[in-house]
């Protein structure tokens, strides 16, 4: 989107002969104020779309999620599910512990997992910065790296304050429906990490979804 002004010219009168703002001037103020408001209405607006679309998509990703630990909850397969969310993460470049799923009575087998991050805003000059997250498997008191993975921070809109955390990996590396083999059993947790390249960000609400089967 495009944000056009009017400029100035050497030759436009400031004031008239009473001291006053000319007419001139005052013409050029109103026409830049009004493209200005109605530039940022505008990208408001859109901004508001893309959350509430990002938002709905997470939201059936979690229904789907959750309808599939009932299933396992009730069924006699030995699959367990689960998924956890935790808001308010300031992120660093240290890593830091985020949201863990604790699941019971595993057997060996697969894993599989889905991680959303949701209205995430950066400090400072955010744009193209990286950063990674890991799934940390927990069984008693050893934790083991499953996976990791990179991110990067990118605008909702070019050029606009508002932005987002996104997994690289999704597309690139495709892990979304991958089963992971494990042959951990009994109580078995999973936490999801995060950890950033050279920023503090803030990200509101991260879930990560976990499956044993």
């Amino acid at each position: 989107m495009t944000l056009a002004l009017p400029r100035l010219f050497t030759t436009l009168q400031v004031v008239d002969a009473n001291g006053n703002a000319s007419a001139q001037l005052v013409s050029f103020w109103n026409s830049a104020m009004t493209n200005l408001q109605n530039t940022v209405t505008a990208l408001q607006s859109q901004i508001t779309q893309n959350q509430a679309a990002q938002a709905a998509a997470t939201a059936a990703q979690t229904q789907a999620n959750n309808a599939l630990t009932v299933a396992d909850a009730g069924g006699s397969s030995g699959a367990q599910s689960g998924s956890t969310t935790v808001n308010g993460l300031t992120i660093g470049t240290v890593w830091l512990d985020g949201p863990q799923v604790d699941l019971t009575s595993v057997l060996a087998g697969n894993l599989s997992f889905t991680v959303s991050f949701i209205g995430a805003q950066a400090s400072g000059s955010p744009v193209g910065d990286t950063g990674h997250y890991r799934i940390q498997q927990i069984v008693g008191s050893v934790e083991t790296t499953v996976f990791t993975g990179n991110v990067i921070i990118t605008p909702v809109i070019t050029g606009i304050i508002g932005w987002l955390l996104v997994i690289t990996d999704q597309s690139t590396v495709g892990w979304s429906g991958i089963n992971f083999p494990e042959s951990s059993t009994g109580s078995v947790s999973y936490r999801l990490d995060f950890k950033l390249d050279t920023l503090t960000y803030l990200v509101s609400t991260a879930t990560i979804y976990a499956r044993r089967f």
